[in-house]
């Protein structure tokens, strides 16, 4: 760790220290290291998959197709996935009451999985799919027993994987939610995060709305937010621990 990298490190700390409430926003970044490729950018899904198998009129006309994709892409890399160290600091954090909550943009349920309990799970999540009539709950274990594309066992209405689809609005509840969640905390860790998708990239603006200060961890040159006031540039499973510890620290 170079100076300056050093010096924005011991701000980081000393702010998260003096934190009443900490709350987390998390990006594909922090699972790559679980073998989670991300959507975007290099070596992401998106790369090898056209996204409209993930458009909901798309899924609603050739569910059998999305299905295929779903089951043997996405849940297959995600269903042996475990938590990282950066999802397992979190939780450490959170068990010691200074983070309050974790906004995450992932749907692999690994801060859940890593000990976290409030966990808003802004884009759904593959843990759990739901039959489009009858909105009876499965596992996401129930989709290995039965033929693709599932069908309810109640009611014979297709099932849906509890992930945002394109086409699809996220819940006004989870944005209100979240900006209650935000409202309550004085300092934002914005972690491995492209900053692509609204409404979610405008949070950080709303923390400094609210006079919080935002600390962004994230592996690219230079930060994402504009918002930020410090940058914490590498890999989180490097610096997030760390930052923990420190934090934690008597």
């Amino acid at each position: 760790m170079n100076t300056m990298d050093k010096e924005n490190f011991e701000k980081a700390v000393t702010i998260c220290k003096n934190a009443q409430r900490i709350i987390a926003i998390t990006g594909a970044g922090i699972s790559i290291s679980a073998g989670i490729p991300p959507f975007r950018g290099k070596n992401g899904f998106w790369e090898k998959y056209d996204p409209i198998v993930l458009d909901i009129n798309f899924f609603k006309k050739s569910s059998a197709f999305t299905w295929k994709v779903v089951a043997e892409v996405f849940f297959k890399h995600m269903k042996n996935a475990v938590p990282t160290l950066s999802h397992r600091a979190l939780a450490r954090l959170e068990e010691e009451n200074k983070l309050g909550a974790i906004i995450t943009q992932n749907i692999d349920n690994l801060h859940q999985l890593g000990g976290s309990k409030n966990v808003i799970d802004f884009h759904g999540t593959t843990a759990t799919v739901t039959c489009t009539k009858c909105k009876k709950q499965y596992p996401q274990e129930f989709i290995e027993k039965v033929p693709i594309p599932p069908h309810c066992p109640e009611c014979k209405g297709l099932i849906k994987p509890d992930i945002l689809f394109f086409g699809e609005k996220i819940s006004e509840q989870m944005v209100k939610e979240s900006l209650i969640e935000i409202a309550r905390s004085d300092v934002m860790l914005v972690i491995g995060t492209s900053g692509a998708v609204n409404p979610i990239n405008s949070f950080p603006g709303k923390m400094k709305e609210n006079r919080g200060t935002v600390i962004e961890i994230n592996i690219s040159s230079k930060p994402v937010f504009k918002e930020a006031d410090i940058y914490l540039c590498g890999n989180s499973d490097d610096l997030l621990p760390l930052l923990v510890d420190e934090t934690l620290k008597d």
